[in-house]
């Protein structure tokens, strides 16, 4: 045993002496190989090609907002040359800097580092500059932020490292709403404050001022309030802590000051600068009818304080889940042990830390947030209105993972056994119950015997950690909790041959060039309509991250419909000879419009994308023909004639 404490002991200062070394090694190979964890592999079902891109894991159907949107986007503004709008998407220019955070070649992309892979690096490789980029910046930035938490505790930093990049709630929404980026960014500025005041050195006052102004800007532009503001509650609450910490380490000179009201002010004029430009966009999203304009009051996650242990079994098992893998995962939190182990060392062993007292603060108005709720007046003061509680979920369980590990490393003595053991087999009870009745038909027996066990082994060595033994346990145990819920999320994939290498792509761009018009996918739903967009071609019908009112105007001058378009959506278009409603809304993102040969002719639609059979709406007018086919897929050039 002491043989293997000593190995743990070493191998953890040898990983943390040379961390940006190997990962560095690690990303360049990545990047080398075209490696990342989307799940693009998805397409292959919808046209059915058999290709060798997946090395390891399973494509995730589920995350269909990254295989079937965001990644297909991402290759259309490759091929748009990276503009600040977009020129096909939607059919007209379309703002891919502000919304949905695509590469633009602008000094401002700085905001957005992870995506510079696509510019600099081609689609390819700038997907695996994405993916790995973004999950090992995670890594190294979670980890020197837990060092300065647990006062250089390395065991304890790579534990809580791996327990933020490779918690559920990550992995599952990876690619989406930039949440990678949000943890980026938000413990990169209290690194750097924490840094910026344990030093007098003014050249590197102002290169740590240089990151907060882009980590400040970066998570400004993340334009997802829903997680955004909870979180910036929990950054504020330790910015709170690092200052009244650290103020009497360094002196602030009057050239520090005037270094810092140059940050302010550089990054107000840069994100002016921003939003002037995407004024005309901000206004359309905000008076769309989905997602528009929300008020939240919280309450009603009680249930999932109790669920994130069902969090090991979400990679391996979705049959009978209540609700899907990404709704369903949480941060791996070990709750209530952080907030039991902390009031013990506030009140009982009569602990004064101020970092555990702020976050106790902090958990308890998130807390009531999302099990209670709050009032509408304090909602509003708030801005929590913005958040629905189930979104506030990560902040919450990110305050109980800075909980958990804060407390293990201050705590001197472990609690008792007799004591340890109680806790831990009432809690044990009360979790497996609970799990097995929320989830009901999820379970058999086999999951029920590995979650009692799990409970068993995680509390208990949780609460005895600072004994020897039980420490080491419990960083082994977490160790391999974190790579069951974490690892075996995503998919690992070599290249992305679907799209670089796919027939109709290159035949839907030749077309194109030759004789270039506007495009539609007809009579197919989501995400087949967003396949093309990747040619760079001018497409209505992929996914409108926000609608094109004028566009739709043309074919409903009264706005009869507006409430049906005016939104985020995934969009179906039927060419019919006559119909009872141009617009239907499906799903709130979801709608489908019925076109005649006239809407046709409004719109300037030049080329179909379809498996009908078009030939029979040829009139005196109107020629449909057949320029490419691929499988039961065909591309057809509508010829008018006057």
């Amino acid at each position: 045993m002491k043989k293997c404490k000593g190995l743990l002991t070493k191998t953890f200062d040898y990983f943390y002496k040379y961390r940006f070394l190997i990962m560095f090694i690690i990303f360049c190979l990545c990047v080398v190989f075209k490696i990342s964890g989307s799940s693009i592999g998805c397409w292959d079902n919808v046209f059915n090609i058999k290709n060798s891109d997946l090395l390891l894991g399973v494509n995730r159907g589920v995350r269909s907002d990254e295989w079937a949107t965001f990644t297909p986007l991402l290759f259309s503004q490759v091929e748009n040359g990276f503009q600040y709008f977009n020129t096909s998407l939607r059919g007209t220019l379309t703002d891919v800097f502000m919304i949905y955070a695509l590469p633009v070649k602008i000094i401002f992309q700085i905001f957005r580092p992870f995506l510079l892979g696509f510019i600099l690096l081609g689609s390819e490789r700038g997907l695996s500059f994405f993916w790995c980029g973004r999950i090992i910046a995670l890594f190294l930035v979670s980890l020197d932020f837990f060092m300065i938490l647990t006062k250089k505790n390395k065991p304890l930093s790579i534990i809580g490292a791996l327990m933020i990049t490779l918690a559920p709630i990550i992995e599952w929404w990876f690619a989406i709403n930039s949440i990678a980026e949000l943890f980026v960014f938000g413990e990169l500025i209290i690194i750097m404050l924490y840094k910026y005041l344990n030093t007098d050195n003014f050249k590197k006052r102002l290169l740590y001022l240089f990151v907060i102004y882009i980590c400040a800007g970066g998570y400004a532009l993340i334009m997802y309030p829903a997680w955004q503001i909870p979180m910036a509650y929990v950054l504020l609450s330790l910015t709170i802590w690092i200052i009244i910490d650290n103020y009497q380490k360094g002196k602030i000179k009057f050239k520090d000051i005037i270094s810092i009201i140059l940050m302010v002010i550089l990054l107000g004029l840069s994100l002016m600068f921003i939003i002037n430009k995407s004024m005309d966009t901000i206004k359309i999203v905000m008076n769309t009818d989905y997602p528009g304009k929300r008020f939240e009051l919280g309450g009603g996650q009680f249930d999932y304080l109790f669920t994130y242990v069902s969090n090991i079994f979400l990679p391996f098992k979705s049959r009978n889940l209540i609700l899907n893998q990404p709704e369903q995962a949480l941060f791996f939190t070990l709750f209530p042990i952080g907030l039991v182990l902390s009031i013990r060392e506030l009140i009982i062993n009569k602990k004064k830390d101020k970092l555990l007292i702020i976050l106790l603060l902090v958990w308890c108005f998130l807390g009531i947030w999302c099990l209670i709720g709050f009032p509408r007046f304090l909602s509003k003061i708030t801005l929590m209105y913005n958040s629905p509680s189930h979104r506030s979920l990560l902040a919450f369980g990110f305050v109980d993972v800075l909980l958990l590990l804060r407390v293990l490393s201050i705590s001197s003595k472990p609690m008792s056994k007799l004591w340890s053991i109680i806790i831990t087999m009432l809690l044990t009870c009360i979790f497996v119950i609970k799990n097995i009745l929320y989830f009901r038909s999820y379970y058999d027996i086999r999951m029920c015997v590995v979650l009692l066990l799990e409970c068993l082994y995680v509390f208990y060595t949780a609460l005895r950690y600072n004994n020897k033994r039980c420490k080491y346990l419990f960083l082994i145990g977490m160790f391999g909790v974190m790579l069951l819920c974490g690892v075996m999320v995503n998919p690992i994939r070599i290249g992305s041959s679907i799209f670089t290498k796919s027939e109709i792509l290159e035949n839907v761009k030749k077309i194109d060039k030759e004789d270039s018009g506007i495009w539609i996918t007809e009579n197919e739903n989501y995400p087949t309509n967003n396949y093309i967009a990747m040619a760079g071609v001018k497409t209505i019908n992929v996914t409108n991250t926000y609608p094109d009112l004028e566009k739709w105007y043309k074919l409903d001058k009264d706005k009869k419909y507006k409430s049906i378009y005016n939104r985020y959506a995934h969009i179906t278009v039927n060419l019919v000879p006559e119909y009872d409603d141009k617009f239907v809304l499906l799903n709130p993102d979801v709608f489908e419009v019925n076109m005649t040969l006239d809407d046709l002719d409004v719109l300037n639609i030049k080329y179909i994308f379809t498996r009908n059979e078009l030939e029979n709406y040829n009139d005196d007018t109107h020629k449909f023909n057949e320029v490419y086919s691929y499988d039961e897929y065909k591309v057809y050039k509508i010829t008018r004639q006057e």
